[in-house]
């Protein structure tokens, strides 16, 4: 005959393994949740860092021939060259980008190429979401900044092809990372791991504003 000592402890043990396999999946999605948000503040810190030594640099040779150092400089091993990108926002002044919205906060993006392409563009952060960012118009000058020939260097820009052009004119320069996560399961911890229109990509931004002199 089983005793009521065994019964209670039989009863207390399975207790256990039913509370166990309940809580470790909620526990290890917990760490990797933990794990994934580390990599992300991160990389969120490196392309701050990026953009700001960038916007130095620019500010001080007008020329973007050492970007390419920069970007060595800070990027981690573990996220690929392919995977960040920048590009330039130009305006004639500094009053001018403050006088007209969206005061140089445009959306944040994924350039497929070196000029802007609004047509084109599908891979942005939804300007919808918190009202950070605001879609920049297609139209030259609708919102105060020069259409530029490469975003990726304003100097290619025959309005401003010289150091000298380039003087007193302000810039935002946006570096960007399209961040792959470290797994599928790990994706969906994050929205699907998306935070584009396009639910394509999720990325992660350094910015800055910067008067050249």
């Amino acid at each position: 005959m089983i005793s009521m000592e065994k019964l209670i402890k039989d009863k207390s043990s399975g207790l256990a393994a039913l509370e166990a396999a309940l809580t470790f999946p909620v526990l290890l999605m917990v760490i990797f949740f933990i794990i994934e948000l580390i990599r992300i503040n991160n990389t969120r810190t490196v392309m701050d860092s990026m953009a700001l030594e960038a916007i130095l640099e620019f500010i001080a040779t007008k020329s973007t021939t050492n970007f390419e150092t920069i970007i060595t400089k800070h990027k981690p091993a573990a996220i690929p060259r392919d995977n960040i990108k920048y590009y330039f926002t130009v305006y004639e002044s500094l009053e001018k980008m403050c006088a007209t919205d969206p005061y140089g906060s445009e959306e944040v993006f994924w350039p497929a190429g070196d000029v802007y392409d609004a047509s084109a563009k599908t891979a942005y952060v939804d300007s919808n979401r918190d009202k950070s960012f605001f879609e920049r118009d297609s139209t030259s000058g609708n919102n105060g900044y020069i259409s530029l020939t490469s975003h990726t260097d304003p100097l290619t820009t025959s309005s401003i092809d010289s150091a000298s052009k380039i003087s007193g004119k302000a810039f935002v320069l946006t570096f960007v990372c399209d961040f792959k996560f470290s797994s599928a399961f790990v994706k969906k911890l994050f929205a699907g791991g998306s935070n584009t229109v396009d639910k394509e990509r999720f990325l992660i931004w350094g910015r800055g504003v910067g008067v050249c002199d």
